[in-house]
């Protein structure tokens, strides 16, 4: 397993009985924010998987095909409006939370880019992210 790649195994089942676990694709640069994805993801019942480099992205979404896409928007080598574009070139069917710490304008036109191109967008979260917030959008 690459380094890079942080992949967490968990029970097929959840804690609630007779649901299949999901599976979280978490694309995050930052160390400590995809750990707290992956606590917080897990905890929910979820399978994870975390990206750190974007080169990687595309063979972790092809092999592990998620239900949900934590997706930080500001990554050193791309940015989110690319993936964006991948992921509605792959007519992904993910639900996907666009996390950043960029301006809110720019959480905006990510926002309304990856709607208009027919992606399910299930929540837009600015860094710091509450860890509230997260837990919400994905009981969902």
């Amino acid at each position: 397993m690459p380094k890079d790649e942080i992949t967490e195994n968990f029970f097929e089942l959840t804690s609630t009985p007779c649901k299949l676990a999901r599976r979280l694709l978490a694309m995050d640069d930052d160390g400590p924010v995809a750990q707290v994805i992956r606590e917080i993801a897990t905890s929910e019942g979820f399978t994870v998987r975390v990206v750190t480099q974007s080169g990687d992205f595309r063979t972790a979404y092809s092999e592990f095909a998620p239900d949900v896409i934590t997706l930080d928007l500001l990554m050193p080598d791309v940015d989110g409006f690319e993936i964006l574009a991948l992921l509605r070139d792959l007519r992904c069917p993910a639900q996907i939370i666009l996390l950043s710490g960029a301006a809110e304008n720019y959480l905006r036109m990510a926002y309304e880019l990856a709607s208009v191109s027919g992606l399910r967008i299930g929540g837009v979260l600015a860094k710091p992210t509450q860890i509230g917030e997260l837990y919400q959008l994905l009981a969902q």
